[in-house]
């Protein structure tokens, strides 16, 4: 019984008074009288009355949560809590992952007033994974463009005339992506890293062929030979290693595996229709690349006295490539021959090259006039 008249008996204190099971015996009292009554078990023998008091101990259920987790080896174990009028979570199983949390209430009568929360997990995929990346990107991206921010706005600039600071009315920023943002005026002294959004300083690239070193190589070993064909040249300036055409290796030793000294021998069937003799001739080498240079220079002369003033000097490089193959075939079928040539050549256009040189030999006497005083150059 958990209710009386639909009041649950955990909100009922019972003040009745209790006497102990009247067992029958010679010569006692009746059980109806009030001297035969025993009030042993634990009960007073008075009565509830009205305008009177008494006093009473009781105890009485409290509150738990509980946690509910899952092993490594699939097997559900639950952390019990203490109970208390506010009670506390209890601690985790090591090795193990939290399903859920139970609240139990004081005096639990059914099961469906506990209170079951499960805990949510956070399922993260591939996707997810790269749009949250690409948002810590954004973020360090962002804020590191506020902190930059945060550095100009402090940098003082002091007026000439008053000392006092200057106004800052805004912000240029370059991610160094492009060179849009830059003036074109004169020539560029800088290129743009894109991959790496950074600015560096301007570099000349140019281009060389490499070849194997040798002792009779022309400037590389002691003996200097003009002729040398380095295609043949298997005289290297380091012991232990082996050219084998282009390709160069440690030096190794060959060792017969497997000897067959009987062979057997090809009979064509039609000899005279059929016979067949091809070759091919292969160009060393295959690529050529040369260098050629346009040299501009360029003079500043006074008109009346004819004294040379300033004086320019540019070199632009022109570099060329070129890629080729050449098969040679011939055949011994009425002796006919034919032969295959096929190649690319790539140009650095020759105007582009002189048109540079001329915009550096002219930025180069802007220079030396404005410092040998001749003239001044104003800034915009």
């Amino acid at each position: 019984m958990s209710e009386i008249d639909e009041v649950s008996v955990s909100d009922i204190i019972d003040i009745r008074p209790r006497v102990s099971s009247y067992n029958v015996e010679e010569n006692s009292r009746s059980p109806f009288e009030f001297l035969s009554k025993s009030f042993s078990n634990n009960s007073s023998r008075y009565v509830f009355a009205s305008d009177e008091s008494f006093n009473i101990s009781y105890s009485y259920y409290l509150p738990r949560i509980d946690r509910v987790f899952l092993s490594k080896d699939g097997v559900f174990q639950i952390s019990k809590g203490e109970a208390n009028e506010v009670p506390s979570l209890p601690p985790n199983i090591l090795n193990a992952i939290e399903v859920a949390t139970v609240e139990l209430p004081a005096y639990l009568c059914n099961i469906d007033e506990a209170n079951i929360t499960l805990r949510q997990y956070k399922r993260y995929t591939m996707s997810d994974i790269e749009s949250l990346e690409n948002r810590i990107s954004n973020l360090e991206y962002y804020t590191t463009l506020s902190l930059l921010e945060v550095e100009a706005s402090s940098i003082e600039v002091r007026d000439a005339t008053t000392g006092l600071n200057r106004f800052k009315s805004g912000f240029y920023v370059d991610d160094f992506s492009t060179t849009s943002g830059q003036k074109k005026v004169t020539l560029l002294k800088n290129f743009i890293d894109i991959e790496n959004s950074s600015l560096r300083p301007a570099a000349h690239t140019t281009e060389i062929d490499l070849i194997m070193g040798t002792q009779s190589g022309l400037g590389v070993g002691e003996i200097a030979f003009a002729a040398n064909d380095f295609r043949f040249d298997n005289n290297l300036l380091t012991d232990g290693l082996r050219r084998t055409g282009q390709l160069l290796t440690l030096d190794y030793e060959e060792v017969e595996e497997i000897v067959q000294d009987k062979s057997t021998k090809v009979v064509d069937v039609s000899a005279y229709s059929s016979s067949f003799f091809g070759g091919s001739v292969e160009l060393y080498p295959s690529s050529d690349i040369w260098i050629d240079q346009v040299t501009v220079s360029m003079r500043l002369v006074a008109v009346q006295t004819g004294e040379v003033l300033l004086t320019a000097e540019a070199t632009k490089t022109i570099a060329s490539h070129k890629t080729g193959a050449d098969v040679f075939r011939f055949l011994d079928m009425s002796t006919m021959a034919f032969e295959v040539e096929s190649g690319v050549a790539s140009n650095e256009p020759v105007n582009y090259a002189v048109r540079t040189a001329i915009e550096f030999c002219l930025l180069e006497i802007l220079k030396l006039g404005d410092k040998d005083g001749l003239w001044k150059i104003k800034y915009y």
